[in-house]
């Protein structure tokens, strides 16, 4: 019998992007799958298809500025990538599903679906996914409010990361989501041990500003010395990268280190004791968002440090008793409680930790997500 035809959008790097390389993983063996992004998924089997950027000048920033502020919302939409050379190609293609990642890739995966079902994968909630930034309110929040209100009702299904996006969107424009949540493949390990007088803290992930990462370096100025934290961080933005290089410089207990590859972070960090997720919830993202680095920690067997934004990982981390809840950000609060903390407190998260990790996998995500796609291709479930 013939494979079903997938295509799969993301306007990322997709050998980069751990939620979509994950869902390819999941399908390709299942499926013929065709890729659309910035950069190949470098998986064997899966065929890719490049995107380009309109090149920005300073005249076409301006000229957009402007459209952003009429409000000229599909006119710029269909000017900001080259979609014409896509479309081309494409009319020569016939898919089964087309899976649009962000609402960014909507309209466009609309346009070219034809009759294929067309299964949206929100990630975060994209209206106020710079909510912190008033230049990003000013023009873009508009802009994606504009596209989730016009082109989210011609989904066939819709899934996000937790449930506590899916409530925004259902609420705020009157659809139904689904979850699949962020959750890494189970890896098979044991905790580390706990050295009670050295204790590993890792923080993992990408330089935004909106994480206010130097919160967590200045809570290092008041632990214990036998505390020491390690950012692993992707320098997506590099003046802020190079801001919490500067910060980290001036502690002996606070390195920058090298990033890994998404499929090394596990392996790479399970020697730590610690995951610091304590990430002020500045964004709606960061209040309902259940983090990649959440799941990769557990599988890790790590320890996980959190604040106490009600609507995240907390509860997970309560259940499994698997880590910290503090009570406040404030970084002098925050070191209180974890200089609290014993050698055997960390030992016994890093234990329940691996409890969570046998729990909370992408297999089960795995599962979920073929269900979904047979039942938009009408295949028996």
């Amino acid at each position: 019998m013939d494979k079903k035809n997938i295509l799969m959008i993301a306007f990322t790097d997709l050998a980069g992007d751990p939620r979509v390389r994950r869902h390819i993983m999941f399908l390709k063996d299942l499926y013929r799958i065709t890729t659309i992004g910035f950069t190949s998924p470098e998986i064997v089997g899966v065929d890719f298809i490049a995107v380009e950027k309109v090149p920005n000048s300073r005249g076409k920033r301006l000229a957009r500025a402007l459209e952003y502020k009429l409000r000229h919302f599909e006119t710029l939409y269909w000017n900001m990538y080259r979609f014409e050379p896509l479309l081309q190609r494409l009319r020569q293609h016939s898919f089964d599903v087309v899976i649009a990642n962000d609402v960014e890739t909507l309209p466009f995966a609309l346009r070219i679906a034809g009759d294929a079902r067309v299964l949206l994968d929100t990630h975060e909630f994209s209206p106020r996914q710079f909510e912190d930034r008033l230049l990003w309110r000013v023009f873009f929040q508009p802009f994606n409010h504009y596209l989730c209100r016009k082109y989210m009702g011609q989904c066939h299904k819709i899934v996000t990361v937790s449930p506590g996006v899916a409530r925004a969107y259902e609420e705020e424009f009157g659809v139904e989501v689904g979850v699949l949540s962020n959750a890494a493949p189970y890896f098979d390990a044991s905790p580390s041990g706990v050295d009670p007088q050295h204790i590993r803290i890792i923080s993992h992930g990408v330089s935004n500003p909106n994480r206010r990462l130097e919160t967590m370096i200045k809570t290092m100025d008041f632990v214990d010395r036998r505390f020491s934290l390690d950012l692993m961080l992707l320098p997506t933005d590099l003046r802020y990268y190079r801001r919490l290089c500067a910060m980290a410089e001036k502690r002996d207990n606070v390195r920058v280190v090298p990033p890994v590859t998404v499929e090394e972070i596990i392996p790479a960090t399970i020697g730590y004791d610690l995951s610091n997720l304590v990430f002020p919830p500045s964004t709606i993202n960061f209040r309902f968002g259940l983090f990649n680095k959440f799941f990769e920690s557990l599988q890790a067997r790590l320890g996980i440090i959190s604040g106490p934004t009600p609507e995240s990982h907390v509860e997970y981390i309560r259940q499994y008793g698997c880590g910290l809840v503090t009570s406040s950000y404030d970084p002098a609060i925050v070191a209180e409680e974890i200089n609290r903390l014993t050698g055997d407190d960390i030992l016994r998260f890093k234990i329940n930790a691996g409890a969570a990790a046998r729990e909370l996998t992408a297999e089960k995500n795995r599962d979920t997500l073929i269900t979904i796609v047979k039942q938009l291709t009408g295949e028996s479930t």
